[in-house]
């Protein structure tokens, strides 16, 4: 980036300011190498949140998802909620026999998405969280989850996170 800023100087410009992730209170610590400089500066904006939509208690031996991806090896109590890919949710984070996936967040309590992520729903582990009952908002992004928790598991940044959720989903969140 040095050079960046010698051919500024010689044209007599001034240093420019590209804020983008910054915006959302992320930023990528390679973008010329200031990123813990400002890191500790900056805090999320973003919360995306969706309520229970459906709640299944299911025995060890269930299998969870599109084409059986996951099987509960427990009895579980299972939340379902109205949020998919095509919200911008990443298919990455779906959970399988292979390894974990990523979460949502119940207040303080983590909950595990169990099985693959669809297009419209995700189903996540709500065993031991008392007080989960339909309606209980979840957390998709936000406190205890953030972009680059997302990022880290679908193995991109956190910028593509933060673009690729929908715009009326964001919208939807800010009113709860």
């Amino acid at each position: 980036m040095e050079w960046l800023r010698v051919v500024a100087m010689e044209m007599g410009a001034r240093a420019m300011v590209r804020p983008g992730l910054g915006l959302y209170g992320y930023c990528l610590l390679i973008e010329g190498g200031l990123g813990p400089l400002v890191q500790d500066e900056l805090q999320p904006v973003m919360a995306w949140k969706a309520r229970v939509i459906g709640l299944r208690e299911v025995e060890a031996g269930a299998q969870v998802g599109y084409s059986g991806t996951f099987t509960a090896k427990r009895r579980m109590r299972l939340a379902l909620l109205p949020v998919g890919y095509a919200d911008g949710l990443r298919r990455e984070l779906s959970a399988s026999e292979e390894g974990a996936g990523g979460w949502v967040m119940f207040g303080k309590k983590r909950a595990a998405v169990v099985g693959r992520i669809s297009m419209n729903l995700t189903v996540v582990d709500v065993t031991g969280l008392d007080g989960v009952e339909l309606g209980s908002v979840a957390t998709v992004l936000g406190d205890g989850i953030t972009a680059e928790d997302h990022a880290r598991i679908a193995g991109t940044i956190p910028y593509e996170i933060v673009c690729g959720v929908r715009a009326d989903i964001v919208l939807a969140a800010g009113t709860n």
